[in-house]
Formats: structure tokens, sequence, C-alpha cells
């Protein structure tokens, strides 16, 4: 391969890189949405000054989180929550010698759906594991203030099941 074809060849691969590492605006707008779903969470947890473990899995059957919103929820709530998504629930789930399912290292499990209304308010339904034949929907109301996002009072907890 000639000279000026390696850098034919470099420059379209730093152009297809740098497009796909664009984040769109509805990117950026879910993580900042989950965000404040992490930060809320943690504040529940105020007993404990560690970030609180949050593992996240797509809520929906055939959804998915696309991976540079996955990252920006991990980096903006570092400070709050060790935010980890998994592809399956035996990453988060730990049995103990009783046969008692639990989340690992004493964190929580969600479901995150995806992020559909536009506007500066949004509503979120999130189910959390509660236990093994359990989860409970926590429906949350959030508004953006400036870039970010903040859940407006308690969520509405649907019947546990």
């Amino acid at each position: 391969m000639g000279a000026v074809t390696r850098r034919i060849a470099t420059c379209l691969f730093v152009a297809v890189a740098a497009a796909c590492a664009t984040t769109s605006e509805s990117e950026v707008r879910a993580g900042a949405v989950y965000d404040g779903i992490m930060r809320w969470f943690a504040a529940e947890q105020i007993s404990d000054p560690d970030p609180l473990p949050i593992f996240v899995e797509p809520r929906g059957e055939g959804t998915s989180i696309d991976i540079a919103v996955q990252a920006e929820v991990v980096e903006s709530a570092a400070d709050v929550a060790d935010v980890r998504f998994i592809d399956t629930r035996d990453e988060a789930l730990a049995t103990d010698e009783d046969e008692v399912v639990s989340v690992r290292d004493e964190g929580i499990l969600i479901r995150l759906g995806p992020v559909l209304e536009e506007g500066r308010r949004v509503t979120l339904d999130v189910d959390q594991f509660v236990d093994d034949e359990t989860e409970r929907t926590l429906r949350f109301s959030l508004v953006a203030t400036g870039d970010e996002w903040r859940v407006l009072g308690d969520p509405v907890v649907f019947a546990a099941g």
C-alpha cells in the first residue's frame, strides 16, 4: 500500500471513528435522565457514604441502552453510585448458604426503560428487584434544570409482583 493510500485509509478510519463516537442529543438526554435516577437511589441510601452499587439492565423485551449512554451514566454518577450495566441477572445477584437471593455488594438492581418523551419533563418507570420473587415498579417524574434532571417528589410505587 502506498503512502497516499495509507493516509487516505487513516483519514477515513479517523472520520468513521469520530462519527461513531458522536453522542446524539437523545443519548445525552437519556444519560442525564438516568443520572437523575441514580442520584435519587443513592440519596435513599444515606446511611452509607460510599457510592451505592447500582446494577442496571434494560426494561422491556428487546430493548437496550446505548453504550454511549451507559458510559455517560457511569461517569456522571460516579460520585454517588458505582453503576454497572449488566447483560444477565447473574452478574448482579448472589445466593447465600440459606438459598436467599440478594443483590451483590449490598447494592440494588433496577431496570430502566427508554426515555421517549420530549420537553423539560419526563415520566420514567423503573423496576427494582426486591427479592427473588418480587419486584416493584416506581414511576418517576423528572424535570430539567439546566443540564441536569432531578426527580420531582417521591415516585409512585406500583404493587410489587
